[in-house]
């Protein structure tokens, strides 16, 4: 995608505002606007190459067309890309040191070049950067706006989330590998910075850069799915519909097919009114520690409570440095899940404003009671082995969550699952809440992992080997099953460290069939699968993670695995 990237086009959006520029500039482009690549002209994100600006005639005459379409409305929503002249190596930005002069030679006039900044609606500094450009465009960010009092939008690389430490008038993103409920959900963070927001959607060539290799039928499907989404969030929907088959842009416009379909496909999105979504609620599932207790806090001053909620009104709020801001009605949502014995839910908020919190275990009715800062609010939820944890306000800062939740541990050790409909099992582990520690069995000393959210990796010990070996009994409730799969996505260094990942399973927990991972890639899924002629009313998972390199590196850890994803029938 990013060598299409770098010719010069358009992302064409279309709307219905004034042409009063500092109208545009606070205004907030709504699902209304739509768009794609395309020809010159119209209104999107243009590249403009520094290199060009160069020439004294190039920059007359691309002034003073955009000057022209601008007046006659022609250029409403248009976004700067900017491709930087003399870049630093192997990166789309130049050193900080080259920024100033690479913005003078665009925006500021010469007698043979007059230049027009404040015709110009956002810039973006190029495409897709990660968390350690942020300096640089924060410096760029800082000497655009003082300067030239041109509005800064950020573009970051997926599957990177919006972060306050990083400077922005408004987001660009593209997030064409996500689906479902996690497009939806990383599309919230970004709308929860309080500014506008322009996702790229795919209208491409099937089997480009990997995505979408099912044909047209796949890229229609993923439109279908994702436009409702964007119209749910009050976004604009914007095309990434170049094609690389045929060897030009513009021939999205062409014609030829597929492209007159495509086109009458997504002028059809473009148009229709879809009815709500409907966003399944995060499984925040977790057991009792041994003292009959489990605690989680969150802190509301960055996105990631996003993962683990269910959000309405997501535009009334907006998460700050000092916590989520609602600005108008809206709810923040828990669901919590345990196969142990619950009795009660105390909850400490820590806010400004006012604030409310109410549970339901069947997400229809709830009981309400109006928080206190600081004060803890106590709920019976006994016996419920679920329950829907909702937080309301029309003007709290909300800082933090500190909830506990007490209740019975189970006597045995194990995960206990529910099958669907059709009999089948499956469960996906996230190592997100304390489900996997709170039931894993292991005899390993644990010390040298690194245990967080979503990852479990270990370290080298110092001139000697190290290594960890678990196990977790899974016990399938409703019946029996013959056939189970666990795939496990890992990274192993064997070539460099020594280390190897094995994952097995077995019927008695004594005797595993293990799968180790291939020593010639660092990241990959080991799939696992255990048979059996005789039903199994439980089976036993096993982990393995090994680092031989006799070595520690503070803040290194060459193996470990994310989570696994386990199916029974």
């Amino acid at each position: 995608m990013k060598k299409i990237l770098m010719l010069t086009t358009f992302l064409a959006i279309y709307c219905a505002f004034g042409t009063d520029i500092a109208e545009l500039r606070k205004s907030m482009p709504d699902n209304k606007i739509h768009g794609y690549y395309a020809w010159a002209g119209e209104n999107g994100i243009l590249k403009v190459n520094i290199k060009n600006f160069r020439n004294p005639e190039w920059k007359k005459n691309f002034w003073a067309n955009h000057k022209k379409l601008v007046e006659e409305g022609k250029r409403k929503y248009l976004i700067f890309e900017i491709v930087f002249d003399r870049n630093v190596k192997r990166k789309r930005l130049p050193a900080a040191a080259d920024v100033e002069e690479q913005f003078k030679i665009i925006f500021e006039s010469t007698p043979d070049a007059p230049a027009y900044p404040e015709l110009v609606y956002a810039i973006v500094p190029s495409e897709e950067h990660v968390t350690a450009d942020i300096p640089v465009l924060n410096y760029i960010y800082d000497h655009v706006k003082s300067k030239y009092k041109v509005p800064v939008f950020q573009w970051l690389s997926e599957p990177l989330p919006p972060v306050l430490t990083l400077k922005a008038d408004g987001w660009i993103f593209d997030a064409y590998g996500k689906r479902g409920g996690n497009f939806y959900r990383h599309t919230q963070k970004f709308v929860l910075t309080g500014t506008p927001v322009f996702p790229i959607l795919w209208g491409a060539e099937a089997g480009m850069d990997g995505y979408y290799k099912n044909g047209w039928d796949a890229i229609k499907k993923n439109a279908e799915e994702k436009f409702p989404y964007c119209q749910d969030l009050n976004i604009p929907v914007l095309l990434f519909s170049v094609c690389k088959k045929h060897g030009s842009v513009n021939c999205y416009m062409s014609n030829k097919a597929p492209f007159p379909e495509m086109r009458k496909f997504f002028t059809a999105m473009f148009a229709k009114k879809f009815p709500p979504v409907k966003i399944a609620h995060p499984d925040n599932t977790f057991v009792f520690s041994a003292d009959g207790t489990f605690n989680y806090k969150q802190n509301f001053n960055a996105f990631d409570f996003v993962d683990r909620t269910s959000v309405k009104n997501t535009n009334n709020l907006q998460v700050t440095k000092d916590g989520l801001q609602f600005k108008s009605t809206a709810l923040v949502e828990y669901f919590f899940n345990t196969p142990d014995k619950t009795k009660k839910l105390d909850v400490i908020f820590e806010f400004d404003g006012n604030l409310t919190a109410a549970i339901s275990f069947d997400g229809k009715k709830y009981k309400s009671i109006k928080a206190v800062n600081s004060k803890k609010v106590s709920f019976n939820i006994e016996n419920s082995d679920s329950f829907y944890l909702r937080i309301s306000s029309n003007n709290a800062l909300l800082k933090t969550m500190d909830l506990t939740i007490s209740g019975e541990p189970a006597k045995e050790k194990c995960l206990t699952l529910k099958s669907d409909e059709n009999g089948k099992y499956f469960f996906r582990e996230k190592l997100e809440q304390n489900l996997f520690l709170g039931t894993v069995k292991t005899d390993s000393d644990m010390k040298n992992l690194r245990i967080s959210t979503g990852n479990i990796r270990i370290y080298g010990k110092q001139g000697s080997a190290t290594s960890w070996i678990a196990s977790q009994k899974i016990v399938f409730k409703d019946k029996p099953v013959k056939e189970i799969t666990l795939q496990v996505p890992c990274t192993s260094d064997k070539r460099n460290w020594n280390s190897t990942v094995a994952f097995g399973i077995s019927a008695d927990g004594k005797n595993p069939v293990w799968q180790e991972g291939d020593h010639a890639k660092r990241k990959q899924t080991i799939v696992a699968v255990l048979k059996s002629e005789k039903p199994l009313t439980h089976c036993y998972l096993h982990f393995k993670l090994s680092n031989s390199s006799g070595i520690y590196r503070k803040n290194v850890s060459p193996a470990g695995f994310s989570g696994y994803i386990l199916n029974a029938n």
